[in-house]
């Protein structure tokens, strides 16, 4: 076992030496705000210990009420985004929020999957931080509102799949992501917009700067 005791300490860096390594890591009664996600480059890495961290945020507290093996497994999928495979697939993880730590990846990831989650709510207009996305799926995940426009600035993105939400509105300004082209809103009974001679026809133009396919099978 893997143990690291910092009971003075804030935040915690771990050097990459623990990567491939340690199965077990036990950071519990700490008073720690957040664990770097580059622990998770230890993809032997099946158990890690958070409890009693009150002020930990990062992994988000809902990830840490599942248990350590729950734990580990979400770093770990950041650690194989990381580590040159540039996908990050967060589906299925109970998540109550857009997990902000997403961000830090930046314009190195290339895909992003945060479907069946238990409510990801709005998704925040920092999600145009990920310059480099090209797929974002986002189904069944009860995303709600009006979709940001931040989505707009996501020029090498080709493929937004949002089905199966309460999605209220998409933005005109998503037409500035230029090289989209395929919007996927099918099973979103609160859509107001696009337009329904949009959703008609299955393929339209957002803004008339981005052709998509729009799959809205009513």
């Amino acid at each position: 076992m893997f143990t690291r005791r910092a009971a003075a300490r804030h935040a915690i860096r771990l050097r990459a030496g623990v990567r491939g390594h340690g199965q077990v890591l036990t950071l519990s009664k700490n008073i720690l705000r957040e664990v770097p996600l580059s622990i998770g480059a230890c993809k032997k890495l099946k158990t890690l210990e958070l409890k009693d961290n009150p002020g930990l945020s990062i992994p988000p507290k809902y990830i840490v009420r599942q248990g350590p093996s729950k734990c580990a497994e979400y770093l770990v999928c950041f650690g194989a985004a990381m580590d040159g495979e540039h996908k990050l697939d967060l589906s299925q993880r109970k998540l109550t929020s857009f997990p902000p730590e997403v961000t830090w990846l930046g314009r190195a990831l290339r895909s992003l999957d945060l479907s069946s989650n238990i409510s990801i709510g709005t998704l925040p207009y920092i999600v145009c931080e990920l310059s480099g996305l090209t797929a974002l799926t986002v189904d069944s995940s009860k995303v709600w509102g009006r979709i940001t426009q931040g989505l707009g600035f996501l020029t090498a993105l080709t493929h937004l799949s949002l089905a199966s939400n309460e999605i209220v509105s998409v933005p005109i300004g998503l037409g500035y992501a230029t090289g989209l082209e395929k919007l996927v809103l099918e099973k979103n009974w609160t859509l107001r917009l696009p337009p329904r001679e949009i959703q008609v026809n299955s393929v339209g133009t957002i803004s008339g700067a981005a052709a998509s396919r729009l799959c809205l099978k009513r």
